[in-house]
């Protein structure tokens, strides 16, 4: 039977968010990610939902990064071109439309093969 591990790591000092996670010699099939909607730099009232139903009280952590779920997917999407013979498939979950529309243009922009971006 298969197995796997959990590791933690944190991200690095240059904001790649995959790359400290991957060691040399590992492929994966897929990388999975639920990006923080939140930009750091906004104030605690500023990135609390208007919606209260759908607030769901993350800490700061889970929430906010600097530059926000769009800075977030674009260095995700960097370290996947370093990673492009590592990393088989790569999905994120985006809670704005701004943010699917620049990974677009990026991909385009690179000439990326991408089977889908829903």
């Amino acid at each position: 039977a298969r197995t796997f591990s959990l590791r933690r790591r944190d991200s690095a000092r240059d904001g790649s968010v995959i790359l400290p996670a991957i060691e040399e010699a590992e492929r994966f099939a897929f990388c999975m990610s639920n990006p923080p909607f939140f930009d750091l730099d906004r104030s605690a009232s500023e990135r609390r939902r208007p919606n209260r139903a759908s607030d769901f009280g993350g800490s700061d952590a889970e929430t906010a990064c600097p530059g926000g779920e769009r800075a977030f997917t674009a260095r995700i999407f960097e370290d996947s071109l370093l990673l492009r013979d590592r990393v088989h498939w790569y999905t994120t979950m985006c809670g704005k439309k701004e943010t699917v529309k620049h990974l677009r243009r990026a991909l385009a922009s690179r000439e990326a093969r991408v089977a889908a971006v829903r």
